[in-house]
């Protein structure tokens, strides 16, 4: 493959979700400050600005279809994001409402992080390292400004406010359990950017935190890391049928064709299993409590492993449908034809 193709293809992944368009901020930095001719200038952006184009296209295309029907047509983050528009459009009041929505949103979003690494868990690892090489992204803008090093102060300037784009849109748009996977490309190219580009004090700090919290998050909390489980002797193909014939496919309802289950860490084997149709809603276990509780699931079906605490609130309310491999699934609803 061309070096053309090859620099599409990390384009087309890395830019799968819209927000990650902020990092064409760095190469069209280095493009206007070139010292190239102008033409060769407006060449380069056009190309850029196609190769973008392409690339979201055909993200857009691809989710409409080959992604599961749940995740490609429930229109969620854009009436989100629609809703925040309409807010700011509505005048100074509205712009008020979305500015105290917001920092309510990091209030939140900063109590997560605390649990998550109360937790042991490796998405409070990410999270703060995330926010460290922020706080060294920032040091080394300041450095650069005061000893003259314009460009490498527009470089730790520019990725230090596309990592603070990407996390906004994170938190706002999704929420902070789905930051773990989002931020972790730039927290890998900001690592590297540092090791690179920063003086020796700074990358010290950022790799003295890391270093820290992985090994507190190991003493810490074991199954955060855990290897692939053995083989329990369980027939995979048997419980893949199993599951298939109790969870057939909605036609009606996208929402039928998905199941609510708590974060877990290992023994991802039934969720392997499941039909190629059905789709997995991963809840916190507060949130999913709180659902039930106010009959707001709207997936058609709850998953939990045995010893789960949910069980018991669910077996009085819901009607079990398969058991097996140390789990329990339940039917939260009906369609009119199961009625």
């Amino acid at each position: 493959m061309s070096w053309g193709g090859v620099t599409l293809v990390i384009l087309f992944l890395g830019m799968l979700r819209a927000f990650h368009y902020a990092w064409v901020l760095i190469p069209g930095y280095y493009i206007i400050v070139s010292d190239r001719s102008r033409r060769v200038k407006i060449a380069a952006l056009l190309g850029g600005m196609a190769a973008v184009i392409l690339c979201f296209a055909g993200s857009q295309y691809l989710s409409a279809h080959w992604a599961a029907v749940f995740y490609s047509d429930t229109g969620k983050i854009t009436e989100t994001l629609m809703g925040y528009l309409e807010l700011v459009a509505s005048g100074l009041g509205g712009i008020k409402q979305f500015l105290s929505q917001v920092i309510q949103i990091n209030i939140s979003a900063i109590g997560s992080v605390i649990e998550y690494l109360q937790g042991g868990k490796m998405s409070g690892v990410v999270l703060v390292v995330f926010f460290v090489q922020e706080l060294v992204l920032l040091v080394e803008t300041v450095r650069g400004i005061v000893t003259g090093d314009r460009r490498t102060a527009w470089l730790m300037g520019l990725t230090l406010v596309i990592g603070g784009m990407i996390y906004e849109a994170d938190i706002i748009l999704y929420t902070i359990d789905q930051c773990l996977r989002m931020l972790l490309s730039f927290v890998i190219f900001s690592g590297y950017l540092i090791c690179m580009k920063a003086h020796p004090v700074s990358k010290g700090v950022r790799q003295g935190v890391e270093i820290a919290l992985v090994v507190a998050a190991l003493c810490m909390n074991t199954s955060s890391f855990a290897l692939p489980q053995a083989d329990n002797g369980v027939d995979t193909e048997e419980l893949t049928a199993s599951l298939a014939s109790a969870l057939e496919p909605d036609e009606d309802d996208l929402w039928g064709n998905t199941i609510a289950k708590p974060v877990e860490s290992s023994h991802l084997q039934t969720t392997i299993c499941l039909p190629t149709y059905m789709s997995t809603s991963t809840c916190t276990k507060s949130y999913l409590s709180a659902a039930i509780a106010n009959d707001t699931v709207k997936s058609k079906y709850i998953m939990l492993p045995d010893g789960n605490s949910l069980n018991a609130t669910c077996e009085e309310k819901y009607e079990i449908v398969w058991q097996g491999d140390g789990h329990t699934i339940y039917q939260v609803w009906k369609t009119e034809n199961e009625e």
